[in-house]
């Protein structure tokens, strides 16, 4: 049995919140619950400059412990929450539904198919946007950031359909901005 820890971040403020963004990380590579919801935390701030001033991200209190084979929850251990993270950008937001993709790499395949991850990062403003896309500045310091939390932080991939993992390799930004439509739409 393969343990991996699963940690979510929790987006407030915004007309047409509650949001989350789920990240799972390999506790076998060292670092406590307590240091990786610190180390999440210290990725949203490192981005907040650039996030509108009416959103707000909260690190989750607890982190999960996730049997791998089965994608079931085994444990949940309680951490100190640290504190929220408030966008700082005064201007104007755009749409909610703009939002950055971020996407996790792996190098490593299964039944002939790369196991790839990503995620979503709402609350951005027009000072942002060019031309209908994310500045290259955003796209830049947002991988930059990414890139520092997968490699300090033992980021993975987890596949529940297929319940593999792997350690990501390498983060990109997706040079356009992208919708996070819910299963339900």
């Amino acid at each position: 049995m393969s343990q991996i820890d699963r940690l979510r971040s929790i987006y407030t403020g915004e007309s047409g919140l509650p949001g989350v963004t789920t990240m799972y990380f390999d506790p076998a590579e060292g670092l406590n619950p307590q240091d990786l919801a610190d180390r999440v935390k210290d990725f949203w701030q490192s981005i907040a400059t650039s996030l509108t001033d009416d959103l707000t991200i909260q690190v989750d209190s607890q982190v999960d412990s996730i049997d791998s084979t089965t994608g079931e929850v085994t444990s949940s251990t309680g951490v100190t929450p640290p504190d929220p993270v408030v966008g700082s950008n005064s201007g104007d937001p755009l749409p909610l539904s703009t939002q950055l993709l971020v996407q996790l790499r792996t190098g490593v395949y299964f039944t002939g198919r790369e196991l790839r991850g990503r995620y979503f990062i709402p609350g951005w403003c027009e000072s942002e946007n060019v031309a209908g896309k994310p500045t290259s500045s955003v796209i830049s310091f947002v991988q930059s950031a990414a890139q520092d939390l997968a490699d300090d932080s033992d980021q993975i991939v987890f596949s529940p359909t297929k319940n593999q993992f792997a350690d990501v390799s390498t983060t990109t930004v997706w040079s356009q901005w992208a919708v996070l439509r819910s299963r339900r739409d």
